[in-house]
């Protein structure tokens, strides 16, 4: 019997974590957007006010962060360093494609981004100041929306893991 009981507790105990797993992905895209917000601000910090070319001050920015986006964006410098022909969009698209399993952020934040960078370098720096603003403003609506999202669909998540856990414990009675 107890042999038993404690297999029980370990299968509701492991739907229970797969379920806040789950749940954590969305707490990481909202800290991922997060670091892009921070990143954007800094970077126009560094362009506007103090007059850095682009790829030294997305350097900068990006050393004021940690985790996946920071080494999306040391990336995106690294392949500009690297190829100076490429623009700002296509190495950030391929700084993307090498850090894509590490980013928890979604299409449409990656999006937001790669609108963001291709224009970037096209056009003169008062449009960069307002393509920063403009990418910050849609980040920030992307963060509050999963905001919402975490507090519904995480407690979701979470609370799905644990009944299934208790149905396959019933369905093993």
């Amino acid at each position: 019997m107890n042999t038993r009981l404690i297999l029980y507790i370990v299968i509701i105990s492991g739907c229970g974590y797969i379920g806040m797993a789950i749940a954590g992905r969305i707490d990481k895209r909202i800290s991922q957007i997060k670091a892009l917000e921070a990143i954007l601000t800094q970077l126009g910090f560094q362009l506007g006010f103090l007059a850095v070319p682009f790829k030294e001050a997305l350097s900068k920015a990006a050393v004021c962060q940690r985790g996946a986006v920071r080494e999306l964006m040391e990336k995106t410098v690294e392949i500009l360093s690297n190829n100076p022909e490429y623009s700002a969009g296509e190495a950030f698209e391929g700084a993307l494609r090498e850090c894509e399993e590490f980013l928890y952020i979604s299409q449409a934040e990656k999006e937001i981004m790669r609108e963001f960078m291709v224009q970037t370098g096209r056009v003169d720096i008062q449009r960069t100041m307002d393509g920063i603003k403009v990418t910050s403003a849609k980040l920030k609506l992307a963060r509050e929306e999963n905001e919402a999202r975490k507090n519904h669909d995480g407690k979701m998540y979470k609370g799905l893991g644990f009944l299934a856990g208790i149905f396959i414990v019933v369905l093993l009675l």
